[in-house]
């Protein structure tokens, strides 16, 4: 069965980035002229998926406005002949069927993916956060993780491989390697250097099967709402039911100043537009530090 639908919570605050974000939905920040979440959804559009529910907070509307049409802006620029503009302002309006649900306050992963079940219905699904951004020019991050799908048909965890002396920061994959197919036994959470099963870092890209809806719902009456979908992967781990997609290509985490600001490097230097200039000016900036 081939992944059609996705979900994207949207609704944290994005304090790492206030005052900025006070305002401005932190997935409608820019990397060069675009925002994060349409590279995400450009992404996951260009893969098969056609219908998407962003899970919003409150303060969201710019992000409602950006995938949606604005008749003033185009009759401008079709009446000046920027044609080239008037696709780039369009793009957003195409790139799928985009439904919207409010949610009133941050309650935990396991919330957010319970909001979407009359979406998903019985249906695989993605569930992507807003602020991991790859770069792989062959195949994107969600090519790799649908081609993993279609061989297994089992949940699917986007993983990317960390320095050894950093798996302390993340949560950590337990690998059963069986002929290249990743299995995931369980999950540990910022382990100890020295005990760390893996290198193998959960990135916040998932494929998942509707039998997810009926685990949470489990797992809910024992566990803290911020538990709640890690204990639930972990039991579907259990089942064998979930495997590992060791992504390939660049990483940028948006969701930090840092690689926020390498993210908008690293795509100002793939832009044929400025991509000279700004190099030159990186050189030049760097020279007289």
């Amino acid at each position: 069965m081939s992944v059609k639908k996705a979900i994207i919570p949207l609704g944290g605050l994005a304090t790492r980035f206030l005052p900025a974000s006070k305002a401005v939905p932190k997935g409608m920040f820019p990397v060069v002229d675009k925002p994060i979440l349409q590279y995400i959804i450009e992404e996951l559009s260009e893969a098969g998926v056609t219908d998407i529910l962003l899970l919003v907070g409150r303060n969201n509307e710019a992000i409602l406005n950006h995938f949606d049409k604005f008749p003033e802006l185009n009759e401008n620029l079709t009446r000046d002949g920027k044609f080239a503009l008037l696709e780039k302002a369009e793009k957003p309006v195409n790139l799928a069927r985009i439904l919207y649900k409010r949610m009133y306050e941050p309650r935990g992963v396991a919330d957010v993916v319970m909001n979407a079940r009359t979406f998903i219905g019985n249906d695989p699904f993605f569930m992507v956060y807003g602020d991991e951004l790859f770069y792989n020019e062959n195949s994107s991050s969600i090519k790799q993780m649908i081609d993993v799908y279609n061989q297994t048909q089992k949940a699917v965890v986007g993983c990317y491989s960390v320095d050894p002396k950093d798996v302390y920061k993340y949560g950590i994959m337990a690998i059963d390697n069986v002929d290249g197919i990743l299995n995931i036994t369980h999950m540990v959470e910022k382990p100890k250097v020295e005990e760390a099963p893996s290198t193998l870092s959960a990135v916040g890209k998932y494929i998942l099967n509707p039998d997810v809806f009926e685990v949470i719902e489990e797992v809910s009456k024992n566990f803290n709402k911020e538990k709640n979908f890690t204990e639930a992967l972990n039991i579907l781990a259990g089942q064998g039911k979930v495997v590992a997609c060791d992504l390939k290509g660049e990483r940028y985490d948006t969701g930090s100043k840092l690689g926020y600001l390498l993210a908008n490097v690293a795509y100002g230097l793939k832009d044929k537009e400025i991509c000279e200039e700004l190099k030159n000016n990186l050189i030049t900036m760097l020279e007289e530090k």
